[in-house]
């Protein structure tokens, strides 16, 4: 027959072991939260500064010319549409 005190004993093993697996999962649980938003926000305020670099090809009347930037840069606007005729020095 179990006493008291085996039973208390027992009682506090199970209580012990309960506190002993959420204490971990509590730390790991707040440490996840964390780095989530420090990289959430990070990634929400972070400035963009890159450009993509593609070659592209201009197609006329006669023949294709592949058209390529010499030093790099961001295209702000294109001003010829499909179908126009463009000449040099045009802006």
């Amino acid at each position: 027959m179990p006493t008291e005190t085996n039973i208390v004993r027992q009682g506090a093993k199970q209580e012990a072991a309960q506190v002993g697996i959420g204490l971990p999962v509590r730390v790991g649980g707040v440490l996840f939260m964390l780095v989530f938003v420090v990289f959430g926000t990070w990634a929400a305020l972070a400035p963009l500064e890159g450009a993509a670099h593609a070659p592209g090809r201009v197609s006329v009347a006669s023949h294709s010319k592949t058209v390529q930037h010499l030093e790099g840069g961001i295209v702000s606007e294109i001003l010829a549409q499909n179908g126009d005729y463009v000449s040099a020095g045009e802006p």
